[in-house]
């Protein structure tokens, strides 16, 4: 749940199932999000990235904060958290799983939002 208008905090655990490390060198990568409707319908496809500045060995686990701005209409919403390397590819599109993340915007209520996920680049 978040208020319209401001930004949640969301955390998404990160595993990284390659063979390579996530990083910002060259084509960096970095995790963001899709909105779409409850119903799965998109709405906004790009956001901001949290890039991997401290790069994410092969076999390793990281907590990634990322800060999501909710919606300015109240309702149901899903967040769909995917790794992207940059210039290159979304994982999504080679059949990476991602992470989907409810989402409720309300007119008033709690101040931050918050969830866990989980999303592994493979």
């Amino acid at each position: 749940t978040g208020l319209v208008g401001r930004t949640a905090d969301v955390a998404i655990q990160v595993t990284n199932l390659s063979r390579i490390s996530l990083s910002c060198e060259h084509a960096p990568f970095g995790l963001s999000h899709h909105l779409r409707t409850a119903g799965h319908a998109m709405i906004e496809y790009d956001h901001p990235r949290a890039y991997f500045v401290d790069p994410l060995a092969p076999n390793a686990s990281r907590v990634v904060h990322v800060p999501v701005r909710v919606p300015d209409e109240p309702g149901q919403y899903e967040l769909e958290f995917d790794i992207v390397w940059e210039g290159v590819l979304w994982m999504k599109d080679i059949r990476n799983p991602t992470a989907v993340v409810a989402l409720t915007a309300v007119a008033d209520g709690v101040e931050k939002a918050t969830a866990d996920a989980a999303v592994n680049a493979l």
